[in-house]
């Protein structure tokens, strides 16, 4: 079981339903009073994001211990983790509604888990956080021997041109062998290759998607306008079993 400190924080899973529901305030706190997703009444009234994965997934959750308060006021990062087991029995991966990714686990021959509902509240959105929430993650993978690690990753609003040169630099470098496509999708190529500067278009990406450029991950080819979370989705896979030792130091380390 995953739980352990750096510094002033705690990254574990959660194990009780305070915990699990903390994660969901938060979720609740990013994704419906920040970006404006529409959710349920029911929800809205216990101020959770929740959907029907959630009762069989593990929560990974970044407690700051310096925060006063109650528990859901200390959760400031989050991560969802669902394996195939869990998947399977809510019909299939969350991915599922917005991509067709039949060639993805059809042939990939591996062990994988899906990551989603990824959330920072503003003041933590930085390195420091996001690589204490990719060390959670890591010791996830490690414990579960999984081989790769895939997910819906975000870009804020709907409007998928906001992000032509990056998306466009993903679409010609860093584009899955497999056949990915978004349900009503938009094309991730936009720009010509040698019409890009590589440097300007990293910058303009969201940092989660930047994060996961650091452990060699690739993407599919076309984006998901998800009306009702107010975001441009992009699917994302990383081979974790071959992936360099350089990332599994950085991020298998605990210590300080």
């Amino acid at each position: 079981m995953i739980n352990f400190n750096v510094n002033n924080y705690t990254i574990k899973l959660a194990e009780n339903q305070e915990e699990i529901e903390a994660g969901l305030h938060l979720r609740y706190k990013v994704y419906c009073q920040e970006i404006g997703a529409v959710i349920l009444d029911k929800y809205l009234e216990k101020e959770i994001e929740f959907d029907d994965l959630d009762q069989y997934c593990d929560h990974l959750i970044l407690i700051d211990n310096s925060v006063e308060g109650q528990l859901k006021d200390k959760v400031v990062g989050y991560y969802r983790l669902i394996q195939k087991e869990a998947a399977d029995k809510v019909g299939g991966f969350y991915s599922t509604h917005e991509f067709d990714i039949s060639d993805f686990l059809n042939n990939y021959k591996g062990k994988v888990l899906e990551l989603g509902r990824t959330c920072v509240l503003p003041k933590y959105r930085n390195s420091a956080t996001m690589n204490l929430l990719w060390k959670g993650v890591a010791k996830y993978i490690e414990e579960n021997n999984i081989d790769a690690m895939f997910g819906c990753v975000s870009a804020p609003g709907l409007d998928c041109s906001a992000y032509k040169e990056g998306f466009s630099f993903l679409y010609h470098n860093y584009s899955l062998d497999y056949s990915i496509t978004a349900k009503d999708g938009v094309s991730m190529n936009m720009m010509k290759n040698e019409d890009i500067d590589p440097k300007q278009a990293i910058k303009n990406l969201p940092p989660l998607i930047k994060g996961y450029l650091k452990v060699n991950a690739k993407f599919g080819q076309e984006a998901f306008v998800d009306y009702d979370y107010n975001l441009t989705d992009i699917f994302v896979m990383a081979d974790i079993k071959n992936a360099d030792e350089k990332y599994k130091k950085h991020y298998l380390s605990v210590e300080k």
